[in-house]
């Protein structure tokens, strides 16, 4: 994907994925792992990395409107991290 978008000429940007709270904190493990790669890739393509899931890591309930999606804090939280990569 990282590469497709480079022959694209667009500026790829990765997301790490959300912990997740409630009963989705289940997923939490596999979110880990899946974090790890994202991390890797990012790193192995020189592409930008936004660790939102770091950013919030800390109060995921004041982010995370059912314990999965962003609320508009997170949202906002989300815009101004994206905002943050390019600047």
């Amino acid at each position: 994907m990282v590469s497709r978008a480079k022959a694209n000429q667009t500026i790829p940007i990765l997301v790490t994925v959300l912990p997740m709270t409630g009963s989705r904190a289940i997923y939490n493990g596999r979110v880990d792992a899946i974090n790890r790669r994202i991390r890797e890739i990012a790193r192995s393509e020189g592409v930008k990395l936004v660790n939102l899931h770091g950013a919030i890591r800390s109060d995921p309930d004041r982010y995370l409107v059912d314990g999965l999606h962003l609320n508009e804090r997170g949202e906002e939280l989300f815009a101004n991290e994206i905002r943050a990569a390019f600047f």
